[in-house]
């Protein structure tokens, strides 16, 4: 299950060219001086670690960009030696390097002992009995100031398994890095590298040494080297039934799904004992072959080798959008709702999967950005199930997750959060009041501008609005008044819930980006219910708020279509002109409405639509009706709405103001969108190419072409002075541009146009009559359509 084509490192990690490689045993590398070493033995290329452990392999020539990128992921942070070779790369790897300015030289401490010095050795279970894995630890201490901070401790863990080497035998050699250029080696019983131990009565010697290349080495028993005994003695003797060995399962070669292991709820399922059966069977995955490389199973689903943080099992790894994998058989001991909680790792943020049970989605799990591949983290979810035997999916929405287990508990009841009065915090950007609109039941040829309002719903919602979802509505599932039981709510809730945002409540979403809101679910709050503000869930600006590398990241991102955003007042940091980069409030690829919003202080965009397509029927692509939106202005960007990549909406009965471009498209050929009812208000920055309702042009052998089709008829252009225009279109729409019935009052120019020539304006633009800035109406070629060109 692939990653991605392009690799993307965020940690520190150093390539290394050593000397020409004619056979794996003459271009050894001495062990300690890298993480990975990848190198071509004959007709095949390996990746293994520094214990020799086979990380990667396949066949040279062929799978040369497959095992280097494997190596370069299986280092947080460290050194990859790549030997010198011919190496064809048939996809790109990119890796992140962070090399210091300068380093000093190390030197030694006074006493010239090494700095990291053994402060502990221990180990699991304390008493462990015959027969029984032991785990050993050993911690490490720096004493100065290199190569790490003074005063931290390294835990290195050793996991010694039941097995190979047989009765009576104890004898085994780890090493592993814990810093740069420093090692530690830990031996029992003198130590015999390769064997595997399982524990035997009497006492064993345990040494962990430290090799710290840049210190000077010393034999001294309380600072480098450091010894412990370990007793294993008989148990008590009890009376245990006969037990029948449960065989080890194999892989089946047919393609009839079974399940590969048990699996009953409560309980513990491992992400690796996912069903026999194969491809597009048990599981699916985009890419051929183990990219993990471990051989826990013989199929071609991805496995990597379990010594992880956290962890101590092997774990589906690679993983890529749209793969999945399938549990089926799964006992279910009594209905009810169960915590699942799901053990990941993944090194970037935004990134999800969801759980199917029996077919139908049940949870959508946002896996945490754990920093490194090696450290997982749980994210427990509620999931309702009934009893009895159940088929579970895991599917990925984005990939680029690492998943070790879930453990299903029986949830305890969760009582619904007691808001606590709180004072809200007057927002930085106070919204520019609104004339009040009276609804006309439906537009007329002789009703021009917003006035022609027929929904029976104030321009802009809030006061008047009559679709408010209340607090004790049905539908509401979760009510919640923090950031915390937000989270949580929107883990567990499934489509056709609604997540309630109390009136009062002041939910600081700062730090926090891509927060995902599954399919088909409500978040509301109570903007316009007798007076009330509606909840608020802001933004702040945070020194280090690990900002995603994405264009303009938004606050939330449905997973899904059907999302439903109301009655909220979703707040940005950024009310000016200005601000070092780019945020927004809502993102989405799917069918979404918003309504009844306040949504200001984005720099990107208030509200992002991407590629949801539609076609002529615009509501079916967005629906954003009765939003106050302003204060989304930085400039050259600064959007209130903007719709791309093939996306179409339907917006309507919006107020506008304090946007660059209140309204905006990426001039896509498949983007559209009907403009009608809104007011655009009197204060948009001037001389910043502020067009309210703008489509870009995009360049093609036939010229500019601007959007598919563009509907924008009875709205208000309030501003009754301007160096820009009301609407621009960049280009010639595919379908074409319908203007018409608008109330511009402007003494600037009206609608501004490039690519259009004048023979084009009958069959591409369909310029009907507008309402001028005096009540006139526009209706001769000179006054409808100004300006041939734009910035």
């Amino acid at each position: 299950m692939k990653k991605t084509q392009f690799l993307v490192l965020t940690l520190s990690v150093m390539l290394a060219m050593v000397a020409p490689a004619l056979a794996a045993q003459d271009q050894e590398t001495s062990q300690g001086s890298y993480d990975v070493v990848v190198y071509i033995d004959g007709t095949t290329i390996l990746a293994e670690n520094g214990n020799g452990q086979i990380i990667s392999d396949g066949t040279a020539g062929i799978d040369d960009s497959k095992v280097i990128q494997a190596a370069v992921k299986a280092v947080s942070n460290g050194t990859v030696v790549i030997q010198a070779g011919t190496y064809a790369l048939n996809s790109p790897i990119e890796v992140g390097v962070s090399n210091p300015t300068s380093t000093p030289t190390p030197t030694p401490t006074p006493s010239g002992k090494p700095d990291l010095v053994v402060t502990d050795i221990s180990w699991k279970p304390p008493n462990p009995e015959i027969g029984s894995a032991v785990t050993l630890k050993a911690t490490i201490k720096n004493q100065g100031d290199a190569p790490t901070p003074a005063g931290t401790k390294h835990g290195v863990l050793f996991m010694f398994d039941d097995g190979a080497a047989g009765s009576g035998v104890w004898s085994d050699t780890y090493t592993a890095s814990i810093a740069p250029g420093a090692w530690v080696t830990l031996t029992a019983n003198g130590g015999s590298a390769g064997a595997t131990w399982t524990a035997v009565e009497g006492t064993h010697t345990v040494k962990a040494t430290v090799d710290d290349v840049n210190r000077i080495a010393e034999s001294d028993e309380t600072n480098n080297v450091r010894t412990e005994k370990i007793t294993v003695s008989k148990a008590a003797s009890t009376p245990t039934p006969t037990q029948t060995p449960t065989p080890t399962p194999t892989e089946d070669p047919s393609d009839v799904q079974e399940p590969y292991k048990a699996h009953a709820v409560p309980g513990r399922i491992n992400f690796v004992d996912f069903d026999f059966g194969g491809e597009d069977v048990a599981y699916h995955d985009t890419e051929t072959g183990n990219q993990g490389g471990y051989s826990y199973r013989t199929d071609n689903a991805d496995v990597d080798i379990g010594e992880r943080s956290g962890v101590n099992v092997p774990v589906v790894s690679h993983t890529y959008a749209e793969e999945w994998i399938t549990f089926s058989g799964v006992q279910v001991a009594e209905s009810g709702t169960y915590a699942a909680t799901f053990y990941t790792s993944t090194t970037e943020d935004g990134k999800s999967f969801s759980v199917l049970v029996d077919g139908t989605q049940v949870a959508t799990v946002n896996a945490p950005n754990t920093g490194s591949w090696y450290t997982f983290a749980p994210t427990t979810v509620q999931i309702p199930l009934t009893g009895g035997e159940h088929t579970v999916q895991i599917a990925m929405d984005t990939g680029w997750v690492d998943m070790a287990y879930v453990e299903f508990a029986t949830a305890a009841p969760t009582p619904t959060p007691t808001a606590t009065p709180t004072v809200t915090p007057t927002p930085t950007a106070t919204a520019t009041p609104r004339p009040t609109q009276t609804p006309v039941p439906t537009p007329s040829d002789d009703v021009y501008g917003a006035d022609a309002n027929p929904t029976g719903n104030p321009i802009g919602g809030g006061n008047g609005y009559n679709d408010i979802i209340s607090r004790d509505d049905p539908r509401v599932k979760f009510i919640v008044d923090t950031r915390s039981e937000l989270l949580s709510a929107l883990q567990s809730a499934r489509s056709g819930d609604v997540v309630y945002i109390e009136g009062n409540a002041n939910i600081d979403m700062s730090g926090y980006f891509n927060v995902r809101v599954p399919a088909g679910v409500t978040v509301a709050s109570n903007r316009g219910e007798d007076g009330a503000a509606g909840g608020r869930i802001f933004q702040t600006r945070l020194t280090n708020d690990n900002r995603p590398s994405e264009y303009w990241p938004p606050l939330f991102k449905p997973s899904g279509a059907g999302t439903r955003f109301t009655g909220l007042r979703i707040e940005g940091p950024d009310k000016t002109t200005s601000a070092p980069d780019l945020r927004c409030g809502i993102q989405t690829n799917y069918q979404m409405e918003v309504d009844n919003c306040e949504i200001w202080g984005w720099s990107g965009a208030g509200i992002a639509v991407y590629g949801t397509g539609g076609g002529s029927d615009m509501k079916s692509g967005g629906y954003f009706h009765h939003n106050n939106i302003h204060h989304c202005q930085r400039s050259g960007i600064g959007y209130g709405i903007v719709v791309a990549n093939g996306a179409v909406s339907l917006i309507e009965a919006n107020y506008f103001d304090y946007c660059r471009h209140a309204i905006a498209g990426d001039g896509h050929v498949e983007n559209g969108y009907e403009v009608r009812y809104n007011v655009f208000g009197y204060n948009f920055p001037e001389s910043n190419n502020a067009h309210r309702i703008d489509m870009h042009g995009v360049s093609t052998a036939s010229g500019n072409v601007a959007g598919d089709r563009l509907i924008i008829h009875h709205n208000t252009f309030e501003a009754i002075s301007t160096t820009d225009y009301c609407i621009a279109i960049r280009g010639i729409p595919r379908t074409g541009a319908y203007i018409d019935h608008n109330w511009i009052k402007y003494t600037g120019d009206p609608i501004g146009r490039t690519g259009v020539t004048t023979s084009q304006l009958n069959t591409r633009m369909y310029i009907g009559e507008n309402k001028g800035p005096n009540g006139q109406t526009l209706s001769t070629l000179s006054q409808r359509i100004i300006s041939t060109s734009l910035s």
